[in-house]
């Protein structure tokens, strides 16, 4: 935490980073007011680790975050979602030459949670990498469409990108996660990955002969995903934070 500028997010609809010590921002909507858009504008060799928790139930037209990440830039991106929003939620990120960009997202869907998010990840210059893991837990009659797309220009070139995405559903959930490749250079790596699954009658009854409840099974599978998607995140006051945070909405 020494080693960070932090800043707790606001009103600012326009956030301008250019040099100092790592940043870490936070965003949480429970405690700041809802922005529908907010602006990141990082200048060359800046170094970000950015949160952004919903955590509150909010009533606007479209929720949209714009990231344009300057040259040899290194950003972690970390995506909770908790309580729906009645809005689409979109992501842009305009990335440029040797930047790198890791980012995760975690939804969990509960009740009649509707979910709805499109992220767009833009390579723009040569020898960028990405790394983008979206995992979700759909209970109740939730739902979620996802779509996360990894679009390498022309100029993009040496760029390595990959996607991964990865939804667990309970009987009346559903969902759709879409991964995207949309590459015009030549010279890239790039993959996806997209996987559902459920869990089966037989697992639950091994676990159950553990003496596991049906509701401990279930919240010790989302707690093993909120445990992933922290995982690496700067601040160990903050994580616990988020941890506990997660626990209470399960």
């Amino acid at each position: 935490m020494s080693m960070n500028n932090f800043l707790e997010l606001q009103t600012e609809r326009e956030i301008k980073l250019n040099s100092g010590w790592p940043f870490l921002l936070v965003e949480r909507w429970s405690k700041n007011s809802a922005l529908a858009v907010r602006k990141f504008l990082l200048k060359a060799g800046v170094e970000v680790n950015y949160l952004l928790i919903i955590d509150k139930l909010v009533d606007i037209d479209a929720l949209e975050r714009q990231w344009s990440i300057g040259r040899d830039t290194k950003v972690n991106l970390y995506y909770l979602f908790l309580q729906p929003l009645k809005a689409e939620i979109r992501f842009i990120h305009d990335i440029g030459a040797g930047a790198i960009v890791n980012s995760h997202s975690l939804v969990l869907g509960n009740n009649q949670d509707d979910w709805r998010i499109k992220a767009d990840y833009n390579f723009q210059d040569s020898g960028s990498f990405g790394r983008v893991k979206v995992e979700a837990s759909l209970r109740g009659q939730s739902s979620l469409d996802y779509a996360a797309s990894m679009n390498v220009s022309q100029a993009a070139q040496k760029s390595d990108t990959r996607v991964d995405m990865r939804l667990y559903l309970e009987e009346n959930a559903c969902g759709q996660v879409t991964p995207g490749l949309n590459i015009a250079a030549h010279d890239v790596k790039a993959g996806h990955s997209a996987s559902t699954f459920r869990l089966a009658p037989e697992d639950l009854f091994y676990l159950q002969s553990r003496g596991l409840s049906l509701a401990g099974i279930k919240k010790m599978l989302s707690l093993s995903l909120a445990k992933n998607f922290i995982q690496g995140f700067p601040d160990e006051a903050l994580s616990a934070e988020v941890l506990n945070l997660i626990s209470t909405n399960l």
